[in-house]
């Protein structure tokens, strides 16, 4: 049976806040570790404060970097755990991990199922789901995520930004039809292939 967390998140978010988020990379990298060495799924409180984490930019491309194509696997799984019991408005950042992650694994039927998951009012904020619809538009091979994670691992230059109390509360609101999402601007950009101008 599926199982929502929002009864959770409330609590997660005033722990979070009170911890002041310091350690929150550390114990993101952590939980993820844990849950490729064991894929056992996390608890409700555990799961709630991973999709806050990914409210953060910073956390996000965190979670996005620790992606291996060894590992997509047990992402794949993780990512399904975690879109399947987000609440609506917390549900674009997992489904765009887990179409990313899809991807690496040579599964584009699934990637392209996971960005159907993504509610439609915020596919314009997650710039993660345009990353994954861009490696499934181009068909780009899984082979060139290890230049691409590579590189973006040696240019990050900045730790993690911990999340506001606004962008918090703002995540935890459920959305309406007419809502604007809050900008999350992903620091990552993917750049694919280009095609020579037919006139050259």
């Amino acid at each position: 049976m599926q199982r929502h967390l929002r009864p959770v998140l409330e609590t997660a978010a005033v722990e979070l806040l009170d911890d002041g988020r310091r350690g929150e990379p550390a114990w993101l990298q952590n939980r993820v570790d844990t849950f490729l060495a064991t894929q056992v799924p996390f608890d409700d409180q555990t799961a709630a404060r991973v999709l806050l984490d990914l409210q953060t930019p910073g956390l996000r491309d965190q979670a996005l970097l620790a992606m291996t194509r060894e590992s997509a696997p047990t992402h794949v799984a993780l990512w399904t755990d975690l879109t399947q019991r987000s609440p609506e408005e917390l549900r674009g950042h997992p489904a765009s991990l887990l179409a990313i992650a899809a991807c690496l694994h040579g599964d584009g039927a699934r990637s392209w199922v996971a960005l159907d998951l993504v509610p439609d009012a915020q596919r314009a904020d997650c710039g993660l789901a345009q990353v994954a619809a861009q490696l499934n538009t181009d068909a780009v091979p899984p082979s060139t995520w290890d230049a691409f994670q590579e590189a973006e691992s040696a240019s990050r230059d900045a730790p993690p930004r911990a999340s506001s109390k606004s962008e918090l509360r703002s995540a935890l609101r459920p959305l309406t039809p007419n809502q604007a999402r809050p900008r999350f601007e992903p620091r990552i950009q993917y750049q694919g292939p280009t095609t020579p101008s037919p006139d050259r």
